[in-house]
């Protein structure tokens, strides 16, 4: 699947290229549980094509996509590309799932927009827990 043609990712991995290989574990996790319809920037085949503008390529994948999975590091962080992702499916109302894969990233680090919704669902998973009794 190519950003060419009309087909919709379901799933955007926003990460920094400084976390390529996490990014590529992620990949791997998601397609071996039936996940295979997503888009990864540096992927070969449902990532960006040689010679299509960068940041157009990214921009119409986020449109295109159902959710975005943010793979969060301190480099993610610092990326100015990666707080444009996040504001732009903040724009676009898209689902948000954020992972933190950095062990000196803590939840009071993540941007409001991400932290909100972060807080949200801890609480909603400790209420349905504390409601099934574990």
């Amino acid at each position: 699947m190519s950003l060419g043609g009309d087909n919709v990712s379901r799933i955007f991995i926003s990460h920094s290229s400084r976390n390529n290989a996490e990014a590529r574990a992620i990949r791997d996790w998601l397609i071996s549980n039936g996940w295979d319809d997503y888009f990864l920037d540096l992927d070969p085949e449902c990532g960006i094509v040689a010679g299509q503008r960068w940041e157009r390529a990214l921009h119409e994948a986020a449109n295109r996509c159902q959710a975005v999975l943010f793979l969060v590091s301190a480099a993610w962080l610092k990326s100015e590309w990666c707080e444009k992702e996040l504001m732009l499916a903040h724009k676009l109302d898209k689902p948000m799932f954020g992972v933190i894969i950095d062990d000196k990233v803590s939840i009071a680090s993540l941007p409001p927009k991400l932290k909100d919704f972060w807080q949200a669902n801890e609480n909603w998973y400790k209420i349905a827990s504390d409601d099934l009794g574990r």
